[in-house]
């Protein structure tokens, strides 16, 4: 559990080990984008005086398999 609004919005800022497709559906040599964003989003307010919002902008990472 995180209840520090500034380690949440780090750790949503951040993507390890998240499996998008599997490999063996991709072409090899293919050309490929990622595109992703973050949303955090919650209207319950916790930890602090306001609601946890906060959102990343669209990343694309361009690659070939």
């Amino acid at each position: 559990m995180v209840n520090d609004f500034e380690k949440a919005r780090e750790l949503i800022s951040e993507i390890y080990g998240l499996e998008v497709i599997k490999l063996t559906r991709l072409k090899k040599g293919g050309h490929y984008q990622l595109k992703v964003k973050a949303e955090l989003n919650d209207k319950m307010y916790l930890f602090f005086s306001f609601p946890w919002e906060f959102e990343t902008n669209w990343y694309a990472i361009n690659f070939i398999y």
